[in-house]
């Protein structure tokens, strides 16, 4: 694993990490990152606005506006993404998957104030493979997956890897027009090719497209047991109430929500060993191009739509020099920058509800450039011969320009008309915020014995200031701190039978960046400061010959300690919400339960003369939670069960079929909710319901 930036075992890291090869994910069925927080107990993983979020430890915010990065990062091949939909993160061609839990400010630097999720593909090598999946599943589901690598020199390979998700049939109806629900498109791209012009240097080639057309991870119904309708905003208009459908997946909407992204960019590697270490370049640029549209209402009724362009391009640089592998004295140094561009241009908004004021519609542009520069090292010292000290530091200094307009476009005649055919609202908003922090890390190591190793850490992290791209004249947020303190045990016993590892830990944070509402769109304020603090275990165990047993658990406490004014939703009489505000001291983290689980066995059995079968079974439990700050709705307890059956011949052992099924027991519940004020009330959008499916796969 890499989980401090160079190569060493696992259970000599002195944090709390989960890793996972990329076989050991497809065993247990994990075919989407999303799935990952079935077999992690620190995660909760969703996408809102076809934007993948990530809650760890209980930290996180679930707004996917641009510019607004996740507490949780996303690193591929040791590239940061500042923002992907989760159709980027299938799984066809990964190596592993590291899970860092905690701040990770010194060596992953910005916005890792949660934890990292890192994920490395594989490399082309010297024998020339090709392997492939096709399935088909329930909804008219129809997957297909390739890789090839093949080496062209002895110095030169280069691979391919291509898959397609075609959900083709909806979990539901729209029954206002009779229109598929929940239908998804994806297709993902993605070659590498690793050159070595001398024995010393390596450079690595890295492009990729990925495409997605969703209609899932989008606000679509109220809530269960809530009412939307009612009053507009605009007060003029009243509708009648909107409960949920009598069918889960049924939704009733004048206006489709969905998503539509093209996703491109890549990266190239340079490593260079030296005499007395190794210097690495890592350049990377992203671009995304994406339409979004709402119903901004969620009834059947034009209130207000919204269709949105969103802008989003990313470039980054990193330089590092690091002692080489097995150095008595382990060091890396480096330089981070990070260019982006995000935001929208425009939205557009219109309906009814803007119509009674005599406005045609409304032209929102909001934008944010940020320009982040972060010096970093760090160092492990062998202060005695099985103790360790590791130090680092990182200095982030973030320059970010908020900019954007407000245009109003009136009818001929109506109230506004004497303003022209449009104004603006306001001036041109044009402002630049200038953000720095020092973050830093220092943790002592023990090892008892070769099997058993005790850690205390002191970590840091900053999540970055930003902009709300969507009301972008209110100004920047404060940037998030968060200061943890963890003592953590890994332990490898009865002969490498079992390995148990537990960390015990407590995060300090202030100016934390939660969920809020401006305009019926989704936006980010500050909270004073929480605490989140917990116990975790991880486990895996061989019980017999084949038998396999994993195990993550997570308790957690997390609250708030200060949050005066919180934004409170509360249920009109007539349907939709009113704001109000509450002092939040004392309420619950959202998306943090209380106690969460995931466990899992794994039996492969070859039986001489037929071939080799392979079972697994994977429970994922969370108890209950609140989805937002005010501690209004809550996600009861939930358990998802998931299991699947391989069979690989014996005589033809290149192929095998797959049988598998997830959310075995046809749970309905939800992916996401979001507070709106207004007609829309609770909304939300319904997870995946039960799906099976067969695979046949091959390689040569």
């Amino acid at each position: 694993m890499t989980a401090q930036r160079r190569t060493e075992n696992i259970q000599d890291a002195p944090l709390s990490v989960t890793a996972f090869t990329g076989s050991a994910l497809t065993a247990a069925g994990i075919t989407v990152v999303r799935d990952l927080g079935e077999v992690d107990s620190t995660l909760q993983f969703s996408a809102i606005g076809g934007i993948a979020t990530v809650f760890m430890r209980g930290l996180g915010n679930p707004v996917a506006t641009l510019g607004n990065e996740a507490s949780v990062p996303m690193y591929i091949d040791d590239v940061y993404y500042s923002r992907l939909s989760p159709s980027f993160f299938d799984l066809v061609n990964v190596d592993n998957v590291e899970i860092l839990k905690g701040p990770q400010g010194t060596l992953f630097g910005r916005n890792a104030s949660a934890g990292v999720i890192s994920i490395y593909t594989r490399d082309p090598g010297n024998t020339p493979v090709i392997e492939g999946m096709v399935g088909y599943g329930n909804y008219a589901t129809t997957t297909a997956q390739l890789y090839a690598s093949v080496p062209i020199t002895d110095k030169l390979a280069a691979d391919i890897s291509l898959s397609e998700y075609n959900q083709a049939s909806g979990w539901g109806r729209n029954v206002y027009n009779g229109d598929q629900t929940y239908l998804n498109y994806s297709f993902n791209a993605r070659s590498k090719v690793i050159w070595k012009p001398t024995d010393s240097t390596t450079v690595k080639f890295i492009g990729y497209y990925v495409e997605q057309n969703s209609l899932q991870g989008v606000l679509t119904t109220p809530y269960a047991g809530t009412v939307g309708g009612g009053v507009d905003n605009s007060g003029t208009i009243t509708v009648p109430p909107q409960p949920p459908q009598p069918r889960f997946y049924d939704i009733k909407l004048d206006h489709m929500p969905g998503v539509r992204t093209q996703t491109y960019g890549g990266s190239i590697r340079v490593d260079q060993e030296l005499g007395f270490g190794v210097f690495s370049s890592i350049s990377a640029a992203r671009k995304t191009n994406e339409s979004y549209l709402s119903d901004g209402d969620l009834t059947p009724y034009p209130l207000a739509n919204y269709d949105t362009r969103p802008a989003d391009q990313q470039y980054s640089e990193e330089l590092q020099l690091k002692s080489k592998p097995g150095a008595p004295m382990s060091w890396i140094g480096g330089f981070f920058y990070l260019n982006t561009l995000g935001g929208y241009n425009p939205i557009h908004i219109y309906g009814n509800t803007f119509t009674a004021e005599g406005i045609n519609s409304i032209r929102l542009i909001g934008e944010q450039r940020l320009n982040s520069f972060a010096p970093y090292g760090q160092v492990t010292y062998p202060i005695l011969p099985d103790t360790n000290l590791t130090a680092g530091l990182r200095y982030n200094k973030d320059v970010l320009r908020g900019f954007g307009s407000t245009t109003i476009y009136t009818y001929p005649g109506g109230p506004l008309s004497g303003l022209g055919p449009s104004f603006l609202s306001a001036p041109p908003f044009d402002q630049t915020r200038h953000f720095g922090k020092l973050t830093y890390k220092v943790s002592v190591d023990h090892h008892l014995n070769p099997n058993v190793m005790a850690y205390a850490l002191v970590s840091t992290g900053y999540k970055s200031g930003t902009y709300n791209a969507v009301s972008i004249s209110s100004g920047a947020l404060n940037p998030e701190t968060v200061t943890t303190y963890e003592f953590g045990l890994k332990t490898e016993l009865l002969d490498h039978r079992l390995r148990l590892d537990g960390a015990v830990f407590r995060n300090n944070l202030k100016d934390l960046q939660v969920q809020s509402s401006q305009m019926g769109i989704e936006t980010v304020i500050n909270a004073g400061s929480a605490r989140s603090q917990g116990v975790e275990v991880e486990s895996t165990a061989l019980l017999a010959r084949g038998l396999t047993a994993r195990l993550s658990a997570t308790y957690l406490q997390a609250e708030f300690l200060n949050f005066s004014n919180a934004p409170y939703f509360y249920q009109r009489p007539g349907g939709g919400n009113s704001l109000g505000t509450i002092n939040a001291r004392g309420n619950v983290l959202p998306r943090a339960p209380r106690e969460s689980l995931g466990a899992g066995l794994n039996y492969v059995v070859d039986v001489s003369s037929v071939g080799k079968f392979a079972f697994d079974a994977n429970v994922a439990y969370s108890s209950k939670f609140y989805w937002d700050s005010d501690n209004v709705i809550s996600q009861g307890p939930l358990t998802i069960v998931n299991a699947s059956a391989t069979f690989t011949p014996r005589r033809a052992e290149a192929l095998s079929i797959r049988l598998w099924a997830k959310n075995l027991t046809n749970k309905e519940y939800y992916s996401i909710e979001f507070e709106e004020q207004g007609p829309a009330g609770f909304a939300a959008s319904p997870a995946a319901p039960r799906t099976v499916g067969a695979e046949f796969r091959f390689k040569f």
